[in-house]
């Protein structure tokens, strides 16, 4: 069974993508991080189990140059490969976390050649997983129970009784191992392997522990709640940021900003951590991840509003984009500055329908001035679907009085309509919603000429004729005129029975 994965374009040259699918077992994560020159062509193909729940993809594994890839199904395997044929391919390591029943997947660049690496299922292990490699070492842990590690995060502390820790690492062929156990009592019972071969723990195991466990702690984001804790109780905000910054994966710097986001932070750390946040994760979802979790009362302050529309202004999915521009204004106070950055955001919009989201939900907004209004059509003049501008433009009309000179400007983008049935609906509702003076009646009558079907442009000019002051000259004067571009005789004749 086939599912197809379509191409899409990237913007810049390194970039992360992720997708969920849910399987009747379990929901597997994959992300995926690769370095993209404009050469490079790269062939995808996810293998699932017999499908029987609905596969999510919210961002697309995608490259520049990607031809179709394609989803199938197999038995008791989940996989995802990745080909790839270039000049010069680089990708670094691939690191595997597992955990309970979801199963993430990182790879970076570096080492020369394809990159490809399998997901088995995990709904049948108990405990969790990790995986990491690169091209001169590897490193696995499992480990189940409750985990406590020491302050300077070069021992482990306790493990709930049955529950077990264990880690190997293999450099150039050499492999040193170590397993620490929970018993009943709560200590812990420690074994240290050189190869296969058991040695004293102490003093080398401990030694070589010590050396291992802080680089592992840091990268794989086990433990990363516990971590954050332990250093922001030492080191305040400014710890924790640092640590952050030096920790290779998005995934588990993302945790990091979202796990000191539940502490009480000042409007000056949650500024500080939004800055360091939107340049140190380059992944938009992860991004995302992290502005979601800034609380709603914090984007009252000015200054932290607009720390996290840099960060939005920054992201390349129009999705991602749309939906925390939206979460800001649902959630804080938009100033003038605010606005711009808003603004900014959306002009950088190629999606009709998020683009659309975000004007819609603008032009509810009471501080809405007439030169943002203005901006906001001339932003709508730039879609190309009639039905988003037509929504756009019938909200326009009932949530703000216009000027003349705004009139004008909405009247620019409806004549762009190439259906004479949407213009006829879009003046409609100008003549419903707004009280027009003399000058916006004329303007209207003008652009009603516009319309190329008989029935449309007389059914409009009905509806003016019904309502425009027909004491005005020059009102009644451009309706007779605009009246004789009706190529039917009976329709204009229903038309120009409405004035003296």
């Amino acid at each position: 069974m086939q599912y197809p994965i379509k191409p899409a374009h990237l913007v810049h040259s390194k970039h992360s993508s992720f997708f969920t699918v849910d399987t009747p077992s379990a929901t597997i994560h994959l992300k995926s991080f690769f370095l993209i020159s404009a050469s490079m062509h790269h062939c995808n193909t996810l293998t699932l189990n017999t499908m029987k729940r609905h596969i999510l993809l919210p961002i697309l594994i995608v490259v520049l140059g990607l031809p179709s890839g394609s989803l199938s199904a197999q038995q008791n395997e989940y996989s995802y490969s990745t080909s790839a044929q270039a000049n010069r391919t680089k990708a670094k390591t691939h690191t595997r976390i597992t955990s309970g029943n979801h199963t993430y997947v990182y790879v970076s660049d570096e080492h020369e050649g394809p990159v490809s690496f399998n997901l088995q299922d995990s709904t049948r292990q108990r405990g969790s997983h990790y995986v990491h490699n690169s091209g001169t070492s590897s490193v696995e842990v499992s480990y189940n129970g409750k985990i406590a590690f020491t302050d300077d995060e070069r021992d482990i502390k306790s493990i709930s009784p049955g529950g077990y820790f264990k880690f190997k690492k293999t450099t150039f062929g050499n492999q040193r191992s170590v397993v620490f156990e929970g018993l009943p009592d709560g200590s812990l019972k420690r074994t240290y392997f050189e190869g296969r071969k058991e040695q004293p723990y102490e003093p080398e195991g401990r030694k070589w522990v010590s050396d291992v466990l802080p680089e592992f702690i840091n990268n794989s984001g086990i433990g990363v709640e516990d971590r954050v804790q332990r250093i922001y109780a030492r080191e305040g905000v400014k710890g924790v940021l640092a640590a952050a910054a030096n920790v290779n994966t998005d995934y588990v710097k993302a945790a990091y900003y979202n796990h000191l986001l539940q502490q009480q932070l000042s409007q000056s750390d949650l500024q500080a951590l939004l800055n360091q946040a939107g340049t140190n994760i380059t992944s938009d979802y992860e991004r995302v991840k992290v502005l979601r979790k800034v609380p709603a009362t914090a984007l009252e302050n000015d200054k932290t509003m607009q720390a996290y529309l840099a960060v939005v202004n920054n992201l390349s999915s129009d999705y991602e984009r749309s939906r925390s521009l939206r979460h800001a204004m649902n959630n804080g106070r938009l100033s003038e500055s605010h606005y711009n950055l808003a603004l900014q955001t959306l002009d950088r919009m190629s999606s009709d329908y998020e683009k659309g989201k975000i004007i819609t939900e603008l032009l509810q907004r009471e501080n809405l001035s007439d030169k943002h209004l203005s901006h906001l059509l001339r932003s709508t003049n730039a879609m190309s679907s009639d039905y988003e501008k037509g929504k756009i433009l019938a909200k326009a009309t009932s949530n703000k009085k216009m000027s003349p000179a705004l009139t004008q400007e909405w009247l620019q983008v409806a004549k762009q309509f190439s259906s004479d049935y949407e213009k006829r609906k879009i003046y409609n509702s100008l003549l419903k919603n707004q009280q027009l003076n003399a000058d916006q009646y004329v303007a209207l009558i003008q652009a009603s000429e516009g319309i190329s079907s008989s029935y449309e442009k007389s059914e409009v000019l009905k509806s003016i004729g019904q309502v425009m002051p027909k004491d005005n000259a020059k009102v009644v004067e451009a309706y007779k005129k605009a009246a004789k571009t009706i190529s039917s005789d009976y329709e204009y004749g229903k038309v120009i029975r409405l004035v003296p």
